[in-house]
């Protein structure tokens, strides 16, 4: 089971799942290449599709297609102009790639994988373009740099781009006795878009002895920022997260706890782990590209180390951080699906009309994390009106008591006053906000406020209007 998650201003899971429903725009046939078949044709694959936007906010799917026919073998994009109406297709390589992995940005597309062209046990690869998926280098580039077609093992590669720069992480025993012993963690970075790399690969994780290996890796680079997070599959052996802050060249290990996932927008990165088995996921994240980090914090609800958590993946948008994951705390119909975020708000409930039947809207700017700034914000409010802010903290204080002809969300524990902005009554024409510093104190993480506005309003069924309530998390 492989999926991966996106967040634009809403969440958006992508996962198996029975059929029930379809969507809004039939599917279209992105790739000549692919499974089925008759006769000679019937050996073709195509693995794991990447899909991602290119620099023009174009659509671009790389995938992986082995056709023992005329059609071409290898790597192959298909890219769209027309936000997806139609497609073509290009190859990349002729490479048959045993992993692969692709990342945009907003200067083209990277591509890196790992074959055995060259004899031994694989060597690791990428080729890049940097016009949106249209043209690719005519050359792949060989990124491990020690010697070709050596019999250690090199796999699961994973690439970040961002500016240009581009970064590869891979595992690779070439330091271990056996094949497949010691899988350590390796880096290449280009700082022009994948034509030229570091004359010298960096191994990121400490020498290590046996049988211990790195089970998953992670990239994620900003800029010249570069962090990567690595799990072990030997519970004595403490997970890392390694940071470069001269775009791969060299590297400090991070005095953290490490992790399975990791996804950063701009300053914003968040690294996912779990517990000890029966795994409960976990999230941190920095504010500062990496250089301090929040303690773990708990995703799921259901009471801790009752339920195998897997599959954790992360997704990272300017202000917000979302979590999707696989667990077993019902066993009825399998392991359930689930997501949550490690800090944010909701709009919860409906407000009370005012003048003109028009109801105010409470929402939250900004994100609520130790050591930021948030606001909270009315609109849709009569001009010049007068009210308070309602704010109370934890589930308690979220109550539903009907109050003069409206519905009070929030018993608090203060109140705040406010007066709308615009010109004095005009219906919906005022809008009131007001600004929350946060500490940087550990307390505050988790902490539930819940915030309610009412406003007076001679033109509400008693007097007063009141807006939902915003219900939020600090992280």
């Amino acid at each position: 089971m492989n999926f991966r998650t996106a967040l634009s201003g809403f969440a958006l899971l992508l996962f198996a799942a029975p059929i029930g429903a379809q969507a809004s725009m039939p599917d279209l046939r992105v790739s000549p290449f692919g499974p089925g078949g008759t006769g000679q044709r019937s050996r073709r694959r195509t693995t794991q599709p990447q899909i991602m936007f290119s620099n023009n906010a174009e659509p671009v799917v790389i995938s992986v297609d082995t056709i023992f026919n005329a059609l071409p073998d290898g790597i192959h994009a298909s890219r769209s102009i027309d936000n997806g109406v139609s497609w073509s297709s290009v190859q990349i390589s002729t490479a048959e790639p045993v992993y692969f992995d692709a990342a945009a940005d907003s200067t083209g597309v990277s591509v890196t994988w790992v074959d055995d062209r060259f004899g031994g046990r694989g060597d690791v690869f990428c080729n890049s373009s940097q016009d949106g998926g249209q043209t690719w280098q005519a050359t792949d580039t060989r990124i491990n740099t020690n010697a070709a077609g050596s019999i250690s093992d090199r796999d699961l590669p994973n690439v970040a781009r961002d500016g240009g720069g581009v970064s590869v992480v891979w595992r690779d025993n070439r330091t271990g006795s056996l094949p497949g012993a010691s899988m350590e963690v390796f880096s290449n970075s280009s700082p022009d878009g994948g034509i030229t790399w570091l004359a010298n690969d960096v191994r990121l994780s400490p020498p290590w002895t046996g049988w211990t290996s790195a089970s998953s890796i992670d990239v994620h680079r900003s800029g010249n920022v570069v962090l990567s997070c690595w799990g072990i599959d030997d519970p004595a052996t403490p997970l890392q997260v390694s940071r470069s802050a001269d775009g791969g060249v060299t590297w400090q290990a991070l005095p953290i706890p490490g992790g399975f996932a990791l996804e950063g927008a701009g300053n914003l990165v968040a690294l996912g782990s779990y517990s000890p088995f029966p795994r409960d996921p976990y999230v941190s994240y920095s504010l500062d590209a990496g250089l301090t980090w929040t303690a773990p914090a708990r995703l799921n609800s259901n009471p801790m180390g009752t339920a195998d958590s897997r599959y954790l993946r992360l997704v990272a948008q300017q202000d917000r951080v979302g979590a999707a994951w696989y667990d077993f705390r019902t066993m009825v119909d399998g392991p359930g699906l689930y997501f949550n975020r490690p800090f944010g708000a909701l709009e919860v409930g409906n407000g009370t009309p005012g003048s003109g039947a028009v109801i105010p809207r409470l929402s939250m700017g900004g994100s609520p994390v130790r050591g930021g700034v948030f606001s909270v914000d009315a609109d849709q409010v009569g001009g010049g009106a007068t009210g308070a802010l309602f704010v109370g903290f934890g589930v308690a204080s979220q109550v539903s008591i009907p109050f003069l002809g409206g519905t009070v969300l929030v018993d608090p524990i203060t109140t705040v006053p406010w007066v709308a902005n615009g010109v004095l009554g005009v219906v919906g024409d005022g809008a009131a906000s007001i600004a929350f510093a946060l500490s940087t104190d550990p307390a505050l993480a988790g902490l539930n406020v819940n915030f309610q506005g009412v406003f007076l309003d001679s033109g509400a069924a008693m007097g007063l209007s009141m807006t939902n309530s915003v219900r939020s998390w600090i992280g």
